[in-house]
Parts: structure tokens; sequence; C-alpha cells
């Protein structure tokens, strides 16, 4: 499996937003976006969901061209966009076409995987920020995608809750060897996380660096190893 953008290019309004990108993100991969606001890393992972697609250039899923939404791959944005009336076990069974005995067993499993357990009942206006994201990551994990995509799911959480999320993705991505594209602000987050680094350039978006994390998983957050890769992206970023 490979998700392929080759000189993808969009524009707003005469404004171009990303330009000339080339991509290849393989199979079982943790790639992180990384760039300053308004560089197009959003932009790019629309693309990538095939919400839009008002582009120049090809975006290719399984060596065929994207022509709109796939089954095969997930999307989690930065609010979890949970449903109101409905509750945990229902918006998180929400996304499933046909329920049947097996999905329904599977909702279960990613309820206590995700760490809801016991809350299945509870509606949206009852739970914590990191509560209602770890809805929507199951939500979109109980159907199965080879690709996930992540739009700064953590930028609204605290900083504790934040750590625990980015753990449960690394425990997912271990168990279920899923592709992640993940979009964020937050440099010390894409290092934990990453296979790759993907860094943009300010407006338009162009592909600045792509840097490969060797470190083994676990990660341990402070090392110097790390710290001394931080130090070339911020270099690369101007900061």
């Amino acid at each position: 499996m490979s998700l392929t953008v080759e000189q993808l290019t969009r524009t707003f309004n005469d404004v171009t937003a990303i330009q000339a990108i080339d991509l290849t993100i393989h199979e079982g991969e943790i790639i992180c976006l990384l760039g300053k606001s308004g560089c197009g890393k959003s932009t790019l992972l629309r693309t990538l969901s095939g919400l839009d697609l008002a582009y120049e250039g090809t975006v290719s899923f399984q060596d065929t061209p994207l022509t709109g939404v796939r089954d095969e791959i997930g999307i989690v944005f930065q609010e979890p966009r949970l449903l109101p009336w409905l509750n945990v076990l229902e918006n998180i069974r929400f996304g499933l076409k046909q329920p049947n005995q097996a999905t329904i067993k599977r909702v279960d499993r990613f309820i206590n995987y995700v760490g809801l357990t016991g809350k299945a009942h509870l509606y949206p206006k009852a739970l914590s920020g990191g509560m209602s994201q770890r809805a929507a990551i199951a939500r979109a994990l109980v159907c199965d995608p080879e690709v996930l995509l992540l739009d700064e799911p953590f930028s609204a959480l605290d900083h504790f809750t934040k750590l625990e999320l980015q753990d449960l993705l690394l425990k997912i991505q271990g168990k279920y060897n899923t592709t992640m594209v993940m979009v964020t602000h937050d440099i010390d987050e894409a290092l934990y996380l990453a296979d790759r680094i993907v860094v943009l350039s300010s407006q338009p978006g162009t592909i600045q660096d792509i840097i490969e994390i060797d470190s083994p998983r676990p990660r341990t957050r402070t090392s110097r190893d790390l710290q001394q890769v931080k130090q070339k992206i911020l270099t690369t970023l101007h900061i």
C-alpha cells in the first residue's frame, strides 16, 4: 500500500496554498507534516483524504488516482465532531455502513482500547476534550482504515492529555500497522511520533526538507539525538 502525490498544487482565489508537492507515504509509516501556520499542511491532508479534489497534479492510493473519499482512508479532525444527540457508542458506530455482530463487537473492543470503558452511554456534552477525541479516534478506526489522517488532533488538549493520546496512537500503530499522516505545529510531538517529518515552507507551501527519525521506539522525549534533530528543524524554519 502507498499513498502518493505528484506535483500537487492547490490554489484558492489566485493564492497558491501548496505547490509542486511530491511525496510517497509507505505502508505502516507515521508521517508528520510540520510547518508554520498557513503553510498548507491541512490543505495537503484534505487532498490525501479525497475531500478536496480541486487541485493540479496527481493523488494516488494503491497506484490508482484518488477520485473521492474512500473507506480505506480515515480522518480525525482537530475538533472531535461528535454528533451531540448520539452517545459514545452510537457515535463510534455511526461510520459503519452495515453493522453486524462482528462489527458491533469491534466497536466494543475499540471503546475499551481507546480508554473509554464504562463511558459508552455518555453523550458528548458529558465528555472531556480528551475523552471526545478518544471517541473520534475510535470512530475512525472502527471502519478498519489502512490510512489514518490526523489534522492537529491534540492541539486543543492540555499537555498531559496530549502525551497520553500520543502514546495511544503509537499503541494503535504498533498493533494494527496503520499508516498515519498527522498535521502538527508541535516539533516535540513530531519527533516523538514520526518515522519521517515533512517540513513545509511558508506560503506557498513546498517541501523544504524530509527528515528521517532513526531513533527506535519507545523514544525518550528529551534524548540528545531528538534535541539535535529539533535544532535542525528550527534552523530549517528560520526560528
